[in-house]
């Protein structure tokens, strides 16, 4: 669950609980009377109370065009189920249309129909567990690697995983040469890393990678996604950004990092610092792929620590 909530009172005027949904991004509000809930306010409850008090002449006069959302994001009626929930969360959207083979939509999936089907899969996993295990052993292990198969974030850092990854920067990619629309990745790595480990200790190195997670969340853009590349290397995906935006980014984040003064003794510095290496795709291009992108941002990386670390790299 979310345990970012937002209550009014039972007298807060319309404008005020829509002025709130827009400026807050929520999809409902609660409404309660001594932080005691007594009722909800959803979108659709919104969207029925004009329908039933504006006048014919306002909706006569509006078109979908004049507030219809421009940023459309769409999945092939060939993905699978991780392949919507992982674009569903990390595009953070509700509703998902599907469009088949022509580019024509073919259907649209809600938040509703991917927690089906999810508890479908969790179902199903119940079930075995609930029969003689000895026996489904097998079946057992199946279902397990079904809901792993299901996860999109990584245990320890809390941000995407590399799965989750995979696919986002595969939408990304399509969806970028669909539209003509740029994207940028960042791939940053820790500055001497293992010899941090070597001096605090591996439980010391996954505690810092957690803090780093937090500390990079707290950072980037909202429309911006995180995940763990692997090890201590850390992909940001920046979704309609060209490269100077995208670098811009990247050396704010380096150089705030290192005004974070994380302890490193094993560090010339004293403390941790993070290099980076950004790319962008803006078609037409020569990349095939999301691969393509993410390799030159890796060259990036690896300019970055020849030049002395603590930096951006850009091949």
């Amino acid at each position: 669950m979310t345990t970012n909530v937002l209550c009014m009172e039972p007298t807060a005027l319309l404008s005020e609980i829509v002025t709130a949904m827009y400026e807050n991004k929520y999809s409902c509000i609660i409404i309660a009377e001594n932080n005691i809930p007594i009722g909800i306010v959803t979108e659709r409850d919104v969207v029925h109370f004009l329908a039933r008090s504006y006048k014919e002449e306002f909706f006569y006069n509006h078109h979908a065009s004049d507030f219809m959302c421009t940023s459309l994001v769409a999945i092939k009626d060939d993905k699978t189920l991780f392949e919507a929930l992982t674009i569903s969360k990390m595009e953070k959207i509700r509703h998902l249309p599907v469009i088949g083979k022509t580019g024509a939509v073919i259907g649209v999936i809600t938040q509703s129909n991917l927690v089906d089907a999810y508890f479908r899969v969790i179902e199903g996993a119940t079930e075995i567990i609930e029969k003689n295990v000895e026996q489904k052993t097998k079946e057992l292990e199946d279902a397990n690697q079904r809901l792993r198969a299901l996860s999109l974030e990584d245990s320890m850092m809390k941000i995407g995983n590399r799965r989750a990854m995979e696919v986002d920067l595969q939408h990304t990619h399509s969806a970028s040469i669909r539209y003509n629309t740029e994207y940028s990745v960042a791939l940053f790595d820790l500055d001497f890393f293992k010899k941090y480990n070597d001096y605090y200790g591996h439980p010391a190195g996954d505690a810092l990678l957690k803090q780093v997670a937090e500390f990079l969340k707290g950072t980037v853009r909202d429309s911006d996604r995180l995940y763990r590349y692997g090890g201590e290397e850390i992909l940001l995906l920046m979704p309609r950004t060209d490269l100077e935006s995208a670098k811009t980014l990247a050396e704010r984040v380096v150089q705030e990092l290192a005004l974070e003064k994380m302890a490193h003794e094993a560090s010339a510095l004293g403390y941790l610092t993070i290099s980076g290496g950004v790319s962008c795709f803006n078609p037409p291009s020569e990349y095939p792929s999301w691969k393509e992108v993410v390799d030159k941002a890796d060259k990036g990386l690896y300019l970055a620590k020849e030049k002395g670390r603590n930096q951006i790299g850009v091949e």
